[in-house]
């Protein structure tokens, strides 16, 4: 439980902050969100350096997604310079994809939007619009859906079963089916409950969806019918409550073995269906239990948890509670967590500005470095050092 005390805790806006990631290996590459750098964080240890530095008026909230592609990082700027980002790893250098600022709306995807086919990145952004993307040749191509303006809604969790690519609808039981090889489109009506759907997934012979409805929903394309699920327990509700809107529960789902793991969005907990038993279960994460009123001041989102991704039998995130990456092992349960730690070598101060802007304030970096070592570690970065972490620890529960 977070106290009223440690609700404003003072270092808890400087811990290191993002979005979407990259996850290769044992590492992640990623956009920082509280400030303009490009981090690499060992996903074990914790340990965190920066490759890069945005080249932005802006110093935070920057970018909300990444993809990479040969040996560039491929950053949409809704929120920077009006185009697609281009970092390459090996020199070191940006370049840019320009767009119109008319359609600036539409450099909002996730690396789980993007998918490569036939020499093209086929990037389907929350706005109902699919940017085809020539990397080589900087050149972008608009696909707009059959029968909806772009702004009319958002998709929800997109799902790909060979070449074809299932894009739910946010605000109607919609689901649109985008051919990769022949760029053809197929509406479809689903027989749901739902009047809305957020998040989808299949395990190889139904569909499962969340949406506008307090309910799991499990759906058989080829029948076009549904079966629902609402037995949730006790204590499952929503974190916090957006202004007309009934959705927006989870935001990702994902399907392992014989279960199906729901990430919360607004949601206050993980939730685990037991598809054999048509059971569901909180996932119980240690110290991850909040409530409204628990949120810290200074956080970027009252989203729960940011960016899930799958790998094997193993479900990674960010936790906007604490800031800690959170690895999940869908096979034994455990639950690993991880803290950054933002390592100071050589040089590292040239690739980050000499201000950081945060909220309305402005802080000198140096100042900023020593709060997330106060407040990540309990004592004082010493001065000149060119080798000290800022941080924490890896710790499992159960």
């Amino acid at each position: 439980m977070i106290t009223q005390k440690n609700r404003y805790d003072a270092g808890y806006p400087y811990k290191l902050f993002f979005y979407d990631f990259i996850w290769e290996k044992d590492k992640i590459l990623y956009p920082a969100s509280n400030c303009n750098a490009l981090c690499e964080t060992n996903i074990i240890t914790g340990e965190t350096i920066v490759i890069g530095r945005a080249e932005e008026e802006k110093e935070k909230l920057l970018f909300h997604g990444i993809y990479k592609w040969k040996n560039y990082l491929i950053l949409p700027g809704r929120d920077a310079r009006c185009a697609i980002s281009l970092f390459n790893l090996e020199k070191g250098e940006w370049s840019y994809i320009n767009i119109d600022e008319d359609k600036r709306e539409w450099l909002d995807f996730r690396e789980t939007d993007v998918f490569e086919y036939n020499g093209y990145l086929y990037a389907f952004s929350s706005q109902l619009v699919v940017l085809k993307i020539n990397i080589e040749n900087k050149n972008i191509k608009f696909l707009f859906y059959p029968n909806i303006k772009s702004d009319e809604d958002m998709k929800g969790e997109i799902t790909i079963i060979d070449n074809m690519i299932y894009i739910p609808i946010r605000h109607n039981n919609k689901i649109y089916k985008f051919d990769l090889s022949t760029e053809q489109w197929e509406v479809i009506t689903v027989n749901t409950e739902l009047k809305g759907i957020d998040t989808l997934c299949f395990d190889g012979e139904l569909f499962w969806m969340t949406g506008v409805g307090r309910m799991i929903c499990a759906w058989d394309e080829k029948k076009n019918m549904s079966i629902y699920f609402n037995k949730f327990p006790l204590k499952f509700k929503k974190l916090v409550n957006r202004e007309d809107e009934q959705g927006f529960w989870f935001n990702s789902s994902i399907a392992y073995g014989n279960s199906i793991y729901f990430i919360p969005c607004d949601a206050n907990m993980v939730i685990e269906f037991d598809i054999e038993h048509s059971e569901i279960n909180e996932f119980l994460i240690k110290d991850e239990w909040e409530e409204k009123e628990d949120i810290r001041e200074g956080r970027f989102s009252a989203i729960k948890y940011m960016g899930a991704k799958k790998k094997d039998n193993i479900i990674m995130m960010l936790s906007n509670k604490n800031k800690n990456l959170i690895l999940i092992d869908m096979l034994s349960k455990k639950v690993t967590k991880t803290e950054l730690k933002l390592s100071i070598r050589e040089g590292f101060v040239k690739l980050i500005p000499t201000t950081l802007v945060i909220y309305e304030g402005m802080m000198k970096f140096k100042t900023w470095l020593e709060y997330v070592s106060v407040f990540g570690q309990d004592h004082k970065m010493k001065s000149g050092s060119q080798e000290e972490s800022i941080g924490g620890k890896i710790y499992s529960s159960h």
